[in-house]
């Protein structure tokens, strides 16, 4: 009988240790180093950070062709064609590069809002997606 309450006993901390360990350092969120996420009708598939600038790779998830106005990232500034629309077939990914006038990081990391003025082919009014992107070392 004793044994079987010490097994039981080292199987709970073993599922503590196990718990801690796994929502600290292991859970799947924590082990990619970088995080992109927006809103519909967009994916981001992938992101990259340099001392000067971070650049998006988003997906057309609309169903139609889009036409992009402006994509503007929190404290960075925005990405435009100057004035021109920037066609994005149905499915189709682009990739703003967002280029800042200060360095936004130094070590690695970042954190920021962005946005995405768009509209469907032919609408008078455009619509935003809004996201956000951070990498961590």
């Amino acid at each position: 009988m004793i044994v079987l309450v010490f097994v039981i006993f080292l199987g709970i901390i073993g599922m503590v240790v196990f718990s801690a360990v796994w929502w600290t350092a292991g859970a799947p969120a924590n082990l990619q180093g970088d995080r992109c996420m927006v809103s519909a009708p967009f994916l981001c598939e992938d992101a990259q950070l340099t001392s000067s600038s971070v650049t998006l790779n988003l997906r057309n998830g609309a169903g139609e062709e889009i036409l992009i106005d402006f994509v503007e990232l929190e404290g960075c500034g925005g990405y435009s064609l100057d004035g021109a629309e920037w066609r994005v077939s149905t499915d189709e990914v682009f990739t703003p590069r967002l280029r800042c006038e200060v360095p936004i990081s130094v070590d690695g990391t970042f954190k920021g809002e962005f946005t995405v003025t768009y509209r469907t082919d032919g609408a008078v009014f455009a619509q935003t997606s809004t996201g956000s992107v951070s990498f961590s070392q």
